[in-house]
């Protein structure tokens, strides 16, 4: 602070200014210090990662986290899950509706750009999977969706140099219960081994290491490194199991009540009559022992029960699990086929097609984004481009048709109703982005006006009737 003395004036510092000067800078370089260390450590190790995925494999074998002790073995688990398969007619109906929409969309390799460089490469590819003279691409691709019901896939890619280019000439199915061990480093997978049967040489025996650069793996809900994923019908395991034991338990009330039990009737007193009656009960039922002999009456034999003696009966029970393994699978929009009303309003019923329809088009994504982008490096698309071609920056892409509840053939039956009956007057440009999303057509260019609303389109007859 300044005070004067005659005619000059000083600078007095207060007192403990200093000291508190002094702390603050401290206190600054302090922090400033420790940012600098923090980032001195960043730049030493820019992509180093601290944690771990924590997934077990140990020496290439993998111990799933399961809680049910058959699902921690994979050879156990894939053999339940293909039982499931194939002795519940529900469960291989649900797996039916998840598979068939995305094996009957239509499917085309998409050029990087219109260039006649990036045109003729994606027409290698598509020649490639969808002309194979070795495979058809709907075996190829229902190979791959085997990942619903066992929760991961994994094909061997065999090349062969035709025309001095380098194609696909199978891809082969391994089947998921032999793969033995999963070589992983950096958090890819870099090999597998199987311990599996040899049809050649009709031995077991235990396959070398297929790398990485022969390998297509892909997985459902797979967690960290768990390349074993987990099947879209995992959680039915429980509705499936009591499912079972009551069928079975219903088979058991049918047999023994559909007959019947033996019933006799006689006099009280009569001991040689009564063991008479014993026997011929005993043989209406090849000598068992289940008869009810009464004595109010006279001599008569027949049976008791027949076709109203079965219990308690299971079809709501067996009916409730059925409701669960289709839940449990994301398919609740089947109730609605099967015309049950009390699964709820026509709204619900609609956002369960909705809710279905965006699973598929999940899982569509998924077969999309393995194939064109890699998983764990294994790209098919782009590692087959590389073989042939130098200097790629961009790479042609599978795409497969979105998958909803409108069926074209509707829509366009409808469109066509409602402008013949006058319904719609009017054709707006959002109707005409919304019909075009759902038909799969390209989008047309509209003008500034357009885009905003202004102008209507009105579609002419015959545009209508040659869609």
């Amino acid at each position: 602070m300044q005070i004067q003395i005659g005619n000059k004036d000083y600078s007095v510092t207060p007192p403990g200014y200093l000291n508190k000067v002094r702390k603050e800078n401290l206190a600054l370089s302090e922090e400033k210090a420790k940012t600098d260390t923090r980032f001195l450590n960043l730049l030493q190790n820019p992509g180093k990662t601290k944690g771990t995925s924590g997934t077990q494999i140990v020496n290439g074998f993998m111990f799933d986290e399961d809680t049910n002790v058959i699902f921690q073995n994979l050879e156990t688990g894939i053999d339940e899950y293909r039982q499931m398969k194939r002795i519940d007619p529900v469960i291989r109906g649900v797996l039916n509706a998840l598979k068939q929409p995305i094996l009957r969309a239509t499917a085309t390799i998409k050029p990087a750009s219109q260039d006649n460089a990036d045109i003729l490469i994606a027409k290698e590819i598509e020649s490639n999977l969808f002309e194979n003279d070795h495979f058809t691409y709907g075996q190829w691709l229902k190979n791959i969706l085997y990942y619903f019901e066992f929760g991961f896939e994994v094909l061997e890619k065999e090349f062969e140099l035709v025309d001095g280019k380098w194609r696909w000439k199978m891809w082969h199915h391994r089947r998921p219960e032999t793969i033995w061990k999963w070589d992983s480093k950096n958090g890819e997978l870099k090999s597998i081994v199987q311990q599996a049967f040899d049809v050649d040489t009709q031995k077991w025996l235990i396959t070398k290491p297929i790398k990485q650069k022969s390998l297509f793996h892909i997985a459902n809900e797979m967690e960290g490194l768990n390349f074993q994923g987990e099947s879209v019908i995992r959680s039915a395991y429980r509705s499936f199991l009591s499912k079972d034991r009551l069928i079975r338990l219903q088979n058991v009330q049918a047999e023994r009540g559909a007959v019947g039990v033996p019933h006799g009737i006689m006099k009280s007193g009569n001991t040689t009559k009564k063991n008479e009656m014993i026997a011929s009960l005993q043989n209406l039922r090849s000598h068992e022992e289940s008869y009810i002999v009464s004595s109010e009456g006279d001599f008569e034999l027949g049976f008791f029960g027949g076709k109203d003696f079965f219990g308690l009966d299971l079809k709501p029970y067996i009916e409730f699990h059925n409701n669960e393994i289709v839940e449990a699978a994301g398919a609740g929009f089947t109730q609605q086929a099967k015309g049950d009303s009390s699964q709820g309003s026509r709204a619900k019923q609609e956002a369960d097609i909705d809710f279905f329809a965006l699973a598929l088009e999940s899982h569509t994504s998924n077969v999309e984004s393995v194939n064109n982008n890699g998983s764990f490096g294994m790209q098919s698309i782009r590692q087959l481009v590389d073989l042939n071609h130098k200097n790629v920056e961009k790479y042609p892409k599978l795409e497969i048709a979105k998958i909803s509840q409108d069926d074209v053939q509707d829509l366009m039956t409808s469109l066509k109703t409602a402008k013949e009956t006058g319904l719609i007057d009017k054709w707006t440009n959002k109707d005409e982005v919304r019909g075009r999303e759902k038909l799969g057509w390209i989008e047309r260019e509209m003008d500034d006006e357009e885009e905003r609303g202004v102008s209507p389109v009105i579609p002419q007859e015959n545009e209508l009737e040659e869609a």
